[in-house]
């Protein structure tokens, strides 16, 4: 294995010796520059290029010295992808990471400074808490010497005892809790206004003294300052048989009845749920009725809207309102009761069917009492 070698690959033996005494010792080099990975095996591929081209014989051992022709290799060096970029263009095996600064306009200004985070020992006490309470500037309060009062905006709760007992209560309300993860309100907090009953109950049936009745006793005083005032000012506008488009919401539980007027008839709907919409500004009401498609009677859902007012008008003066604000409730609940079962008599096949009087026509005229029924004459020509 000694000798020169005229442009053939060198054997295997050789190369290896080579890397011990040339490559090897200029790679442990420029280690301390290129520290990973990626560098170590573009820095070994470029020594050993070197090697392969070099007309300058190396010596292996004291007895022999080997000079290497030019050998290609053969996984060249990756090449960009992209055009205009450099040849280190991603080359670096670095995860750089930029974050969302002041914006300006639409845009978002990336900048590598992290905002300042809390500090791990208060982000765990936090964590810890069983409800945590998110409050916002309160835009319908006026803002005096600069200060505005705060409201309520989001309800989270954490503790996973007060979330199990609260699992089933607002589940009525279309709120599937799940007794691992965090159960979170916004505004107006629907499911806890129309569970409140619910849950002032559970409160009372609570053990004494243990963790869930400390945490349902939070949750309530934390509810009284939610819907205090807002119970008082239902209560009142209720008596007078007034709504306000604010509060209107409150106005329609989940499985309540709503009624609707027409100029062709009057109309019953189940309520599923209600959201306020800007364009058009309206009370949206999610509801179910009951239609025939031609084939069968389903529930179907529809949305009614109630539009944008000011101040408080007649509950009954709106175009969709709770049945229970009706004037003469129970006697129109019965008659489209009549009305359904009407419906559902005229189902089936009919035909020539009579119930009355009869005119006999023989030697004399004879007037008797008919009943006559599709069946009835189905059974005469069977």
């Amino acid at each position: 294995m000694n000798g020169d070698f005229d442009g053939t690959a060198p054997s295997l033996i050789t190369t290896c010796q080579a890397i011990d005494c040339y490559i090897l010792p200029n790679l442990a080099s420029q280690l301390r520059i290129f520290p990973s990975a990626l560098q170590v095996e573009m820095a070994f591929k470029n020594m050993l290029r070197r090697v392969v081209a070099s007309d300058t014989p190396i010596n292996v051992n004291d007895s022999a010295s080997t000079t290497f022709d030019e050998y290609p290799l053969k996984s060249p060096l990756p090449q960009p992808t992209i055009q205009g970029k450099e040849t280190t263009f991603g080359t670096n095996p670095v995860i750089k990471t930029f974050y969302a600064g002041k914006s300006n306009g639409s845009s978002v200004n990336w900048v590598e400074t992290p905002p300042k985070q809390l500090k791990q020992k208060v982000s765990k006490a936090y964590d810890r808490v069983a409800i945590k309470v998110y409050k916002v500037a309160d835009p319908e309060q006026p803002t005096i010497a600069g200060r505005t009062p705060l409201k309520i905006e989001k309800i989270e709760v954490q503790s996973p005892v007060l979330v199990t007992s609260l699992k089933d209560i607002v589940e009525h309300e279309g709120i599937f809790l799940e007794a691992h993860e965090t159960a979170t309100f916004t505004s107006p907090f629907k499911p806890l206004f129309f569970s409140y009953d619910n849950i002032i109950a559970a409160y009372s049936e609570a053990s004494a003294g243990s963790v869930l009745k400390e945490h349902l006793h939070l949750l309530t005083q934390l509810m009284a300052e939610l819907f205090g005032n807002m119970l008082i000012q239902l209560r009142h506008l209720r008596d007078s048989k007034l709504i306000s488009f604010k509060l209107a919401w409150a106005y329609f539980p989940r499985d309540s009845i709503i009624y609707r007027g027409a100029e062709d008839c009057e109309r019953l709907f189940r309520v599923v749920d209600t959201e306020y919409q800007q364009i058009p500004p309206a009370l949206s009401v999610s509801c179910c009725h009951i239609v025939f498609t031609g084939a069968t009677f389903q529930w179907t859902i529809t949305n009614l809207e109630i539009p944008e007012f000011e101040g408080n008008l007649p509950i009954s003066s709106l175009p969709n309102y709770p049945l229970s604000f009706h004037a003469n409730a129970s006697l129109l609940k019965s008659k489209l009761i009549a009305r359904g079962k009407k419906v559902l008599d005229y189902q089936g096949l009919n035909y020539c069917e009579y119930a009355g009087t009869g005119n006999f026509v023989g030697a004399k005229t004879e007037r008797h009492n008919v009943s006559l029924s599709f069946r009835d004459i189905l059974r005469h020509v069977y």
